[in-house]
């Protein structure tokens, strides 16, 4: 049960790691809205799924196991994709406003 402990507590220790460096990476308002609102749910669902691993018996944690990977692979994919949009479409802007500068007529 000791190694168990251990476990849970470094990937405590990784989560708020991992939180706290996404945080700090955000390069727009736009992208930290949205890291701060996937992370709340992600913690969220993290945490009534380690209660339901605490609650539920042996076998139907087993039988949990298999959806709750399948779930969390596909929110770290959409995660991804998501955060890669949103700095593609901000470079898309800031491209366009460099572009509207450089072609403006100039009048001397």
């Amino acid at each position: 049960m000791k190694i168990v402990t251990y476990l849970l507590l470094g990937a405590l220790i990784f989560a708020i790691f991992r939180t706290n460096h996404s945080l700090k990476s955000c390069q727009t308002e736009r992208e930290r809205t949205f890291v701060i609102r996937t992370n709340a749910a992600v913690w969220l669902g993290g945490f009534l799924f380690l209660l339901a691993f605490i609650i539920l018996p042996n076998k139907a944690r087993a039988l949990m196991m298999l959806p709750a990977l399948f779930i969390a692979l596909s929110i770290a994919k959409s995660w991804r994709d998501s955060r890669a949009r949103l700095r593609r479409e901000q470079q898309e802007r800031v491209d366009l406003e460099r572009m509207k500068r450089v072609h403006s007529p100039r009048i001397f």
